[in-house]
């Protein structure tokens, strides 16, 4: 769960070397967009600054290498 209304962290693995992540929200259509794409530290941590608004979001990893997609679970934020 974030810590802050303003980042999304995480920690992912395998860490491929050139492997990017996208923190991504679901929009009105339910189709997903990226808000964020970056390159996790060597040991999986990431961290997106991303203005945290109601609505799902997720975290995709794509490394390639014959290893396949992940994504993380959704997280919700509500209204307050």
């Amino acid at each position: 769960p974030p810590t802050t209304p303003t980042a999304l962290s995480g920690t992912l693995t395998p860490v491929v070397a050139g492997a990017t992540v996208a923190v991504q929200r679901r929009d009105e259509t339910g189709a997903w967009r990226t808000l964020a794409t970056l390159q996790p530290a060597a040991n999986g941590a990431f961290t997106a600054k991303v203005a945290l608004e109601p609505g799902a979001y997720r975290a995709r990893y794509a490394p390639g290498r014959g290893y396949a997609v992940g994504l993380s679970r959704l997280l919700e934020v509500r209204p307050a």
